[in-house]
């Protein structure tokens, strides 16, 4: 029985291997070709790749008979022979770990495998030393980036890189270092690497989009808080064609430090992974303090139960059991919701958040109240076994400040900055076709940069499922008491002049928001 499971997990992993490959290895052909619905497909069937492989793994397994009686320490052990030496290692442990918590959940801790030290793992950049003049460089730069289109007008921009540089960074420059591997989002490239000045590395990121006419630069970008903007939990996943996953990490955090592990492990394809760092950084918060989970501050959802542990920089959802109207939705409903999300163009606006099955959690580090709460309103979601708490779907995003929590909190301006930054938001999701659906404040937080971004989204639609319509005016005193007056209101019917008495409360922040928002109005 040891030898089959074996070889269940490892030709499912090689299987998963080999198709994660094949959707990010033609990203740089789909860039040279203009395939944006094309790369924008491969990034929604690669995310698709990690559930479904782990669900059809864990199916496979769960069809032996003899499935719990497996010597998993025997098992273990070869599983990480075959893939010890292999720089994907780190992602087969993180396979396999999620197989055994989806399958065994509250005992799967006695069979997980510790990772490896992600730190022993590197990625050597192409180096371009600068002896005369750092134009040759950067021209022997981006002709190696070996695009089968030419640039568009390769010295202009050649020109504006300099001329940033000579700006940005004093003295002369020593060299210029670009990662191998692109990273590829939407109609964008991007070179990540630095520059090195006084024996100090700058960080630099390229920019590029390809159009018609050919390859050109959008943005220069030459310090952290810039670069760091691309890789935000906010913006959409990349497609990165990438021999040492981790090498390739590891490379990153020399230019971004401040960067979370966790989140650019999952920016850049490798959910499993960035989950299961994930879960070892929580695993060491709760049971380093005596603090306990509990509710998130806030007003509690319709929808979701949502609770935190104080040492932890993430939040926790699960849907309620009994959810009432006038929210008319289910579980089912609402993963699909948040599939949707996931894969869709996030603008930058909505919260990376990342749906754990079967995941258990010590029952004695909730607090009481919460934990009553959670087995009595979420029963079909939340079990308790073995002296844990076992959820059959559970949401982790990170923890932010709720908007109509922050404005309780700041100052006058800090708060019209946060309120006019919230309606373009919700413009900017709407430039995607995306429409939020509750718009009210307690859906949108505050990052710790200022930037409001959504994150609550069981009533998200495609805009161009809403139908837009202006209320009736009556047209004699009376019509308004009769019968035929009111309209049905149907799914998707969305009334934008209603719209701003629940976007902002009224008065000053209400005039603040109108003075550049009225456009909602229409």
């Amino acid at each position: 029985m040891t030898k089959e499971v074996v070889e269940v997990l490892i030709n499912d992993f090689n299987y998963f291997h080999s198709q994660y490959n094949s959707f990010t290895r033609s990203s740089k052909q789909r860039f040279q070709s203009l395939q944006w619905h094309e790369q924008r497909l491969a990034m929604q069937q690669r995310m698709a790749l990690h559930e479904n492989s782990i669900d059809r793994t864990v199916a496979s397994l769960k069809k032996n008979n003899n499935f719990n009686n497996t010597n998993w320490k025997e098992v273990s052990r070869l599983f990480v022979t075959v893939y010890r030496d292999h720089l994907w290692y780190p992602i087969a442990i993180s396979y396999y770990n999620s197989v055994l918590r989806q399958a065994f959940s509250s005992n799967a801790a006695a069979f997980i495998i510790a990772l490896p030290s992600l730190s022993t793992y590197s990625q050597l950049p192409t180096v371009y030393s600068v002896k005369e003049d750092i134009r040759t460089a950067i021209l022997q730069a981006l002709k190696e980036l070996d695009f089968n289109v030419p640039f568009l007008n390769v010295f202009n921009d050649v020109k504006q890189i300099v001329d940033l540089i000579s700006r940005s960074i004093e003295g002369k420059i020593e060299s210029l270092e670009l990662n191998k591997n692109l990273f590829y989002r939407n109609k964008h490239a991007y070179a990540i690497g630095s520059i090195t000045s006084k024996g100090r590395k700058h960080p630099l990121a390229l920019a590029m989009v390809n159009t018609e006419h050919g390859v050109s630069l959008k943005a220069v970008l030459l310090s952290e808080e810039e670069i760091k903007n691309i890789f935000a939990f906010s913006r959409s996943y990349f497609l990165i064609d990438s021999e040492s996953p981790v090498g390739t990490l590891n490379f990153l955090m020399t230019t971004l430090p401040s960067k979370p592990k966790v989140q650019l492990l999952i920016n850049m394809g490798f959910q499993e992974l960035g989950k299961e760092c994930l879960l070892q950084q929580l695993n060491i918060e709760i049971h380093t303090s005596d603090q306990k989970f509990d509710f998130a501050p806030g007003i509690p959802g319709m929808v979701m139960i949502v609770f935190y542990h104080p040492n932890s920089n993430y939040v926790f959802k699960v849907v309620r059991n009994n959810i009432k109207p006038p929210k008319n939705t289910s579980e089912k409903e609402v993963i699909e919701k948040y599939r949707f999300v996931a894969q869709h163009d996030r603008a930058g606006r909505m919260a990376d958040v990342q749906h754990f099955k079967n995941l258990a959690l010590p029952a004695d580090t909730f607090s009481e109240k919460l934990k009553t709460n959670l087995l009595s309103e979420a029963a079909d979601s939340v079990q308790l076994v073995n002296g844990h708490l076992v959820f059959s779907n559970l949401f982790i995003e990170r923890k932010l400040v709720p908007l109509n929590l922050f404005i309780l909190d700041h100052s006058q301006n800090e708060n019209k900055e946060a309120i006019l930054d919230f309606g373009n938001s919700i413009k900017e999701m709407v430039m995607t076709n995306i429409f939020p659906g509750d718009l009210l404040m307690k859906n949108f937080g505050v990052t710790d940069e200022g930037k409001v971004v959504f994150y609550d989204y069981d009533e998200v639609v495609a805009l161009s499922d809403c139908r837009f319509k202006r209320l009736r005016k009556p047209t004699y005193d009376e019509e308004v008491f009769e019968l035929e007056y009111a309209e049905p209101v149907l799914d998707g019917d969305v009334f934008p002049e209603e719209l701003v008495k629940f976007l902002v409360p009224q008065g000053e922040l209400r005039d603040c928001f109108l003075a550049k928002h009225s456009d909602f109005l229409q």
